[in-house]
């Protein structure tokens, strides 16, 4: 099955979705999704009612809920807001950045630069702070910031906290979220 193939009235045929908790359930699905009425009834007897979902790493070791369906394993965050919306998103953006909390009220469709703007602080980043990097030849301290898929440089600075100003004056503008450049932390399975 093609993902065109997933519309939103088959989904809702397949799970039932709670905005509140994130809960992506299977539901007890039609003979006409199996190849006969064994595998229906196999199937609904094991899982209607079940929760969905496995852990899977994903892109930058990111783990994420993927559930399969017709042969195919999809993001169960994309599944479910082709549930809830009708549409299949560009990027689902998890507002507070843990990966698994698939609640409607943190997660949208973003762009590839949306998502960016709301990201965590590198795990490569030697000063601690996004965007701040130290120049060896000179010791000074470095801003830069993203923007149309580059780099723009805004300046360099004799102080780590001149660069950080810098940085967080460029990320106001272009309105970063809050928690971009925030520390990653662990989230619990």
């Amino acid at each position: 099955m093609n993902i065109k193939d997933l519309t939103q009235e088959f989904l809702r045929e397949c799970f039932a979705y709670n905005p509140d908790t994130g809960v992506l359930k299977w539901v007890e699905r039609p003979i006409n999704h199996f190849a006969d009425e064994r595998a229906c009834k196999a199937f609904n007897t094991r899982f209607a009612g079940q929760a969905t979902g496995s852990m899977r790493r994903g892109k930058g070791n990111r783990r994420y809920l993927n559930v399969g369906l017709a042969g195919k394993t999809y993001l169960s965050h994309r599944i479910i807001w082709m549930h809830q919306f009708g549409v299949w998103p560009n990027q689902i953006d998890h507002l507070n950045g843990d990966q698994k909390d698939n609640r409607l009220c943190n997660i949208r469709s973003a762009t590839p630069t949306e998502n960016a703007r709301n990201c965590f602080l590198s795990q490569r980043s030697v000063t601690g702070h996004a965007g701040v990097s130290v120049v060896k030849s000179t010791g000074r301290f470095r801003a830069h910031i993203g923007v149309a898929g580059g780099s723009v440089m805004l300046g360099n600075f004799h102080t780590i906290d001149e660069a950080i100003a810098a940085r967080g004056g460029a990320e106001t503008v272009l309105e970063f979220s809050d928690r971009h450049g925030e520390a990653r932390y662990d989230f619990k399975d």
